[in-house]
């Protein structure tokens, strides 16, 4: 880049496939992306303001998939 810089994409409700079309240096649109799916591992029912328990291994299966995925 002749910026010298670095871009992130908040990417909240996306597939791990536009994350890396995002992400590809070809494309020059982001540097990088993150999403927020893990957050969603304590919505009871997927009601996102009601307090539940936080599902463990659902966060690690989330995690697992999004860091194999972009790899």
């Amino acid at each position: 880049s002749k910026h010298n810089s670095m871009t992130v994409g908040e990417m909240s409700s996306t597939t791990i496939d536009h994350c890396i079309k995002y992400s590809n240096p070809e494309r020059q649109e982001l540097s990088m992306t993150f999403n927020f799916h893990h957050l969603k591992v304590d919505y009871p029912n997927g009601e996102k303001w009601a307090i539940g328990e936080m599902d463990f291994l659902a966060l690690k299966d989330i995690l697992s998939t999004w860091q194999t995925g972009m790899n």
